[in-house]
């Protein structure tokens, strides 16, 4: 394992790199951790008065990777609390500023307070040389020669523009080589990172692949450029052989965010299971949770979790409706199950977990989860379906089919949004949020923002809402108003944008309010997943893969009326070889008990009293 070389002065050190390729090291990261991979935790705040001055953060190359990130700050009385230079900000009264290049907090659900810009480093960064296994030694040398725009590379993924949480653990740069370049020189340029890496080209499909991951990603990229302006990523191309006109690329942005992405997710891929990601505990791959011979079923999936993460429901069999499980997500132990008539295919849990409210297609019922039985009124909606809870439990909002509601359809045709209050235990009065504009425009999966100011939901122009082809996400105020298309993220309506799932967490990014969602989309992954046209005849089913993306969302914007997306980034772990869909996020990944190593399965051990991946 070799170092990166630092370019000073026009000179490059004498440290010869060779990285065979970027390690799979993933950044740790927990909501507990103890241990910081961007820098120490700012300085406790003084009694009264102004809070004391900031620890000094680690620097980049000294921080343990395996190690999880420490999300809490320093603490301390009243006053002005101080900020390590790339640590979190300490907590003595209000928060000031972090340092350059450090994490604000962990993302908590309440993140949004002294959410400001940090400043701009004043000195230019140190320029950083890595050379990859396949290139040859001397290869910096080989990109001195006049621009050829004939050579030029053509950048492929990432999509310009586009925000990713620090510890996505993955970039993946694909690009088409151009013509007569062999050689490659990625750069990613900014007021805090100056990389450079030179690469053969390895290929995917008809170009090259680059993945930055590891030590690489996370001390030369994620570390320097968090909370910061965006990054230049360029390609530029020559004949290792035979150097001389230099091949360059367009520029693509690409930012990193201020704040660790938290929780996890629980997704269901078309092979029939139910699979779930920890970005508290990072693997390669998600880690299947609940499949066929665990539930004694053909199919799980139609899956909901509470947002606190100790209860799912899943779907069995087929959706017609699905007989509804509801387990306890840490033992897997089974509350109760609904079937026939009872049965679920969309529901929602209550964010403090007691209630749950059930479908079979055509209405609502409103349920206990200690053993589902039902409360009154019964039904609580005679004809309604896709229900979700605003955070704070005064309303519901759900999809109402224009037409008749057909019992045990897993989807729905022209439907509208309404919201339905509650005061306590007593419902109240429905609202029309959003109306279907015609005879065919559908509305339907919605589902409240973390701090419950919008309604994020589908919208097809004609089709049905199950993986309509041409779904686009829209968003909406609570209060009413004009929806909002997320242009920039839905990319077109041929890629299919379906079942758009908010994670819970409420985060700050240069001074501006930030949150994410992910979406299931059928659009092409770079190079690696290229997927055919939709095919005319509506009865010939979609050949294309569906994949998770994830989408950061300036609520500010949004506010104002203003598309608020960012282009959406693929989510690494999960297996391009399936259909993944379905993407329900949870404050924390609960997990199994344990004492010692021997109560976890084989590829998992005991850490803190819950089973963790090896």
């Amino acid at each position: 394992m070799s170092q990166p070389t630092n370019r000073k002065e026009g000179r490059v050190w004498s440290v010869v790199l060779m990285v065979a390729t970027a390690t799979g090291v993933a950044i740790a990261c927990s909501a507990s951790g103890s241990d910081s991979n961007y820098g120490a935790s700012g300085g406790s705040g003084g009694a009264s008065g102004t809070g004391g001055a900031g620890g000094t953060g680690a620097e980049a190359g000294d921080a343990d990777l395996d190690a999880p990130a420490d999300s809490s700050a320093g603490t301390g009385g009243g006053g002005t609390g101080g900020a390590g230079t790339g640590g979190t900000s300490a907590t003595g009264g209000a928060a000031g500023s972090a340092g350059t290049g450090g994490i604000y907090d962990s993302g908590g659900p309440g993140g949004w307070e002294n959410c400001v810009a940090w400043p701009l480093p004043t000195d230019p960064p140190a320029p950083t040389d890595v050379i990859l296994s396949g290139a040859p030694s001397d290869a910096a040398s080989k990109f001195g020669g006049a621009p050829d725009p004939s050579r030029a590379p053509t950048l492929v993924y990432p999509p310009d523009g586009t925000l990713m949480p620090p510890n996505i653990t993955t970039v993946d740069v694909q690009f088409l080589p151009g013509a007569g370049n062999d050689l490659f020189e990625v750069s990613f340029e900014s007021q805090a990172v100056d990389l450079r890496i030179y690469t053969p080209c390895n290929a995917v499909s008809n170009g090259c692949s680059l993945k930055v991951d590891g030590t690489l990603w996370a001390d030369e990229i994620a570390k320097k450029a968090a909370g910061l302006d965006d990054m230049i990523v360029r390609v530029r191309g020559v004949s290792a052989a035979s150097p001389g006109g230099v091949g360059e690329s367009e520029s693509r942005a690409m930012g990193v965010s201020q704040e660790l992405m938290l929780g996890g997710i629980y997704y269901w891929d078309a092979s029939g299971s139910v699979v779930r990601y920890d970005f508290g505990h990072p693997t390669t791959q998600g880690e299947q949770y609940y499949n066929q011979i665990q539930a004694g079923a053909m199919c799980v999936g139609c899956h909901t979790v509470s947002p606190p993460g100790n209860l799912i429901a899943a779907g069995l069999n087929i959706p017609g409706p699905a007989t509804l499980r509801v387990l306890d997500v840490g033992t897997k132990t089974q509350r109760f199950q609904l079937a026939g008539v009872d049965g679920s295919n969309f529901q929602a849990f209550s964010p403090d977990e007691n209630e749950i409210i059930t479908s079979n297609g055509s209405k609502l019922i409103w349920r206990n989860t200690a053993n589902g039985a039902p409360a009154n009124p019964n039904p609580l909606v005679a004809k309604g379906t896709m229900p979700d809870y605003h955070p704070d439990m005064t309303m519901i909002v759900f999809a109402r089919p224009e037409g008749f509601a057909m019992f045990a359809n897993p989807g729905v045709d022209n439907a509208s949004l309404y919201l339905l209050y509650r005061n306590g235990l007593t419902w109240g009065q429905e609202k029309l949020l959003v109306q279907a504009s015609n005879g065919d425009e559908n509305n339907y999966y919605p589902a409240f923002s973390p701090d419950g100011s919008f309604v994020m939901f589908n919208r097809s122009a004609e089709n049905n809402s199950y993986l309509a082809p041409d779904s686009m996400v829209w968003m909406v105020p609570t209060t009413g108003g004009t929806p909002i298309e997320l242009a920039k993220a839905n990319l077109t309506n041929q890629v299919g944008n379906s079942w758009p799932k908010w994670a819970p967490f409420k985060q700050c990014n240069r001074g501006r309010r930030i949150l994410w969602y992910t979406v299931s989309s059928a659009r092409d992954y770079g190079l690696r997943i290229q997927n055919p046209p939709l095919p005319s005849d509506p009865d010939a089913g979609d050949p294309r893969r569906w994949q998770l993306y994830m989408v950061a969302v300036d609520l500010d914007a949004a506010v104002n009326g203003q598309d608020p997306s960012y282009p959406a980034i693929w989510l690494p772990f999960q297996d391009m070889g399936t259909g993944n869909h379905i993407a329900q996020w949870v404050e924390k990944v609960v997990r199994h008990p344990c004492l010692t190593n021997t109560d976890c399965p084989a590829s998992q051990h005991c850490q803190a009293n819950e089973c963790v991946p090896n």
